[in-house]
């Protein structure tokens, strides 16, 4: 009973949604689809403290005179001077912070697809993004910035670039997106063939789930971090994940295998749908062919480094900046797909998967507050 009483705050809020952009849809009305905007934003963005990261962030925000800006990253200490200043207090940053993230989070899609309900949808329901807002802030608002960003600039828009820089401020594992898409932009920006992604995911896999291939590209990046810390300070907090995998100690989110066998099975079924049923009947897709290339690449490099990463969990963050790109790259493909049965059945499959995922997240046990902590949800708006 507790459970379902738990679980019962979200199932309304994605209740509330799906109806209003149904209405929305139906109705040619964009009114209601913001509606359903303005419950998420109200939804996540006057919570109450329910995680131990949040109780840091408060406790941080009351004491931020004896920290500095740089805290933790630039943007999160210069919020936290401005709004206290103003008299305001933590929840007036949790507010703005959410609001900025669901705000990005829409101006992308808007830059990637015209079915900007379901990819909202999907983004609810991947419980490292929505979820995610009630655990850490500051990098939910960072792989926003990076989702806009990206489509700022693929789309030639020179506004791109003020939200990389924001982006990184934000959250400084930003960083590791950007080199990654600067170096290997080119590549990125290509169609590669079938069997090219079948080797680099079933291999990324293999070889560290059963080899432990990782401790050799962990152990390089610790001598690169290591190395440059002195000159880049903030490279030495992440030495602490690294230190703590390469002393042979584990740390996994749950059910990370299952995971990660979906994302496999997800990502070449998304491929072979995209190469031999959309792209052979000639269906013009809703980006075109180079952009969709991008979000294919993209979400396949953040499942190989969600490979990479099985065994730490810290590391898998990473793979957030890759794997956001799922919300607006399903839509433009399944919702393509010319057979009308097909389309269907898989949008009801994969949307089905979504859902157990997002109900298996809401029973994320957190072994710091020794509690389920999504199924304690507090609004400040109710708060007697």
């Amino acid at each position: 009973m507790e459970s379902v009483i738990g679980i019962l705050p979200y199932f309304i809020m994605l209740f509330s949604y799906s109806i209003l952009s149904l209405t929305s849809y139906f109705s040619k009305s964009r009114v209601f689809f913001y509606l359903a905007i303005l419950i998420i934003i109200l939804f996540v963005g006057f919570k109450d403290i329910m995680s131990p990261d949040f109780e840091r962030y408060a406790d941080t925000y009351e004491n931020i005179e004896n920290y500095g800006f740089y805290v933790f990253e630039p943007f999160f200490g210069i919020m936290s001077f401005f709004l206290k200043n103003l008299g305001l207090d933590y929840y007036a940053l949790f507010f703005i912070f959410a609001f900025l993230t669901i705000l990005f989070i829409l101006l992308g899609i808007r830059e990637f697809t015209k079915h900007h309900a379901m990819a909202m949808l999907l983004y609810l329901l991947v419980p490292g993004f929505f979820l995610n807002m009630f655990v850490e802030m500051r990098q939910t608002l960072a792989v926003a910035m990076v989702f806009y960003a990206v489509g700022l600039i693929l789309n030639k828009k020179r506004l791109g670039y003020l939200f990389t820089f924001l982006s990184i401020i934000t959250h400084y594992s930003a960083i590791g997106f950007w080199l990654i898409f600067i170096i290997f932009k080119n590549f990125l920006s290509k169609e590669h063939s079938s069997w090219f992604y079948v080797i680099s995911l079933v291999a990324s896999f293999v070889l560290v789930v059963i080899f432990r291939l990782d401790l050799v590209i962990f152990n390089f990046l610790f001598i690169i971090f290591n190395g440059l810390g002195s000159f880049l300070p903030f490279l030495l907090k992440y030495l602490i994940y690294l230190d703590f995998l390469l002393s042979g100690e584990v740390s996994q989110v749950q059910a990370q295998l299952i995971k990660n066998i979906f994302y496999i099975l997800n990502t070449l079924y998304l491929l072979y749908i995209y190469k031999f049923t959309i792209k052979d009947n000639n269906i013009r897709l809703m980006t075109d062919l180079k952009i969709n290339n991008y979000l294919i690449n993209f979400f396949t490099v953040g499942v190989i480094i969600l490979n990479i990463s099985f065994h730490i969990a810290e590391v898998s963050r990473l793979a957030y900046y890759f794997l956001i790109f799922q919300i607006v790259l399903i839509p433009n493909i399944i919702l393509r797909i010319p057979n009308l049965y097909i389309r269907y059945l898989s949008f009801i499959i994969i949307l089905s998967i979504y859902i157990s995922m997002f109900i298996k997240g809401l029973f994320y046990f957190s072994d710091e507050a020794q509690s389920y902590i999504f199924l304690h949800y507090k609004n400040i708006l109710f708060k007697q």
